[in-house]
């Protein structure tokens, strides 16, 4: 009797592991994707790829018109070059559930490059209407430190 406890123990043990351990990967892959899409639109920023850029972005987000105006002061503000650097430093994610189910996910990420330093704050959201960023924004060193006091 006591030996079918514990290997019932055990089972229920390994079951609760597996769980845990596909969630946690999932999340991880979740993390991945984002920074993914995060380096993406960097990338597009870097080749001034306007059109690329837009692309990324959640449907009705923006009309392209109204990009168009707001990339070129992205490219004044944030002049990243190639051989840039991306880290992550926060992460989180949510989902939605009944009429309007969605996945969000945000994300805080460090970039530099020439002795620069920017911080990128930003909101992808995916759900029956498409996927792509509602947010993302962009904040040098200076405005990254006053925003946190």
């Amino acid at each position: 009797m006591m030996k079918r406890s514990v290997l019932f123990l055990l089972a229920a043990f390994l079951v609760l592991s597996s769980v845990v351990c596909l969630t946690g990967c999932a999340k991880r892959s979740s993390a991945t994707t984002l920074k993914e899409k995060v380096v993406a639109m960097i990338d597009c920023d870097v080749a001034q790829d306007t059109e690329g850029a837009y692309a990324l972005l959640y449907p009705g987000v923006m009309d392209f018109e109204t990009y168009r105006t707001t990339a070129e002061q992205i490219y004044e503000y944030f002049p990243v070059t190639a051989g840039y650097t991306c880290q992550m430093q926060a992460w989180n994610a949510t989902n939605t559930i009944g009429a309007h189910a969605a996945k969000t996910y945000e994300g805080r990420y460090k970039v530099e490059f020439d002795e620069k330093t920017f911080y990128i704050l930003v909101t992808w959201r995916s759900d029956k209407n498409g996927s792509g960023f509602t947010g993302f924004q962009i904040l040098n060193e200076a405005d990254w430190l006053a925003s946190q006091k």
